[in-house]
């Protein structure tokens, strides 16, 4: 039907049986560490684990690409009672009235100061660190 030749047919044959042949070694390789963390690390994780521990280098789009052929990539969790996290609690606490009634234009020092208060995440798990600005609206000082 489509008129190729016999040897281009056979070609191919032989060349995707030489192309599984050839990834065999790490398909084991990567089925080992796929079982041993129970399914639970995707293609960048596996990346990570045979370039350090075990110095394969192996390009990402071929190691997706034999994950996906051999079904071994991770399965996502599907735990409906997980819910999104919001740190909204409505109101909290006492209300203070309104004082400056958005007249940002004090006529002495020290009459209206205002602040803010930025939270970094540090690289150390768990521990934060808090900035707090103050401004008097006098001089912007």
């Amino acid at each position: 039907m489509l008129k190729l030749p016999k040897s281009v047919y056979y070609y191919w044959i032989k060349h995707m049986d030489d192309q599984e042949q050839k990834d065999q070694w790490l398909v084991d390789k990567i089925r080992e560490i796929v079982s041993k963390h129970k399914g639970r690390y995707g293609y960048r994780r596996i990346k990570a684990i045979l370039e350090n521990r075990e110095q394969i280098v192996v390009n990402h789009k071929r190691l997706l690409r034999i994950m996906k052929t051999y079904n071994l990539l991770c399965q996502k969790f599907k735990n409906k009672s997980r819910t999104r996290y919001s740190s909204y609690k409505g109101q909290v606490g006492k209300v203070s009235p309104n004082k400056v009634k958005r007249n940002f234009k004090p006529k002495t020092f020290n009459q209206l100061w205002v602040t803010d208060v930025t939270e970094f995440a540090l690289p150390i798990k768990g521990k934060k660190l808090y900035l707090s600005t103050i401004m008097d609206c006098y001089n912007s000082e």
